[in-house]
């Protein structure tokens, strides 16, 4: 799936998947999501390598806990022809993303971690 086919206006997110949908920080950070997404849809963003938007988008949707839309956004940089450290960063996003993990982590954990 594209990721101009993901709605940022409509997250999957609901009551029943998501028990801190009523916390402000998980709010801020989809509404964080939904901002960079729809820069990404308008392209006001410089992209440098491929798949480094999905990756941010993908970690912006776990953090705020849309694990659904952040594995579609996932999916979508797959496809694409990617450097190996930035494959690397999308193979840690998906474990977070399968282990529903919101925590905060930095680039250098991840590599050390993989």
């Amino acid at each position: 799936m594209k990721i101009r086919n993901i709605n940022p206006e409509k997250p999957v997110v609901s009551d029943q998947n998501h028990p801190n949908l009523t916390d402000p920080l998980f709010q801020s950070r989809l509404k964080a999501a939904r901002f960079f997404h729809n820069t990404i849809l308008t392209k006001t963003t410089n992209e440098r390598q491929q798949g480094l938007e999905e990756l941010f988008l993908a970690d912006l949707y776990r953090r705020a806990g849309d694990f659904i839309s952040a594995e579609k956004v996932i999916k979508n940089a797959e496809h694409k022809s990617l450097e190996p450290s930035i494959l690397r960063l999308i193979e840690y996003e998906k474990h977070l993303i399968q282990a529903q993990d919101t925590t905060y982590y930095q680039i250098d954990q991840a590599l050390v971690e993989l």
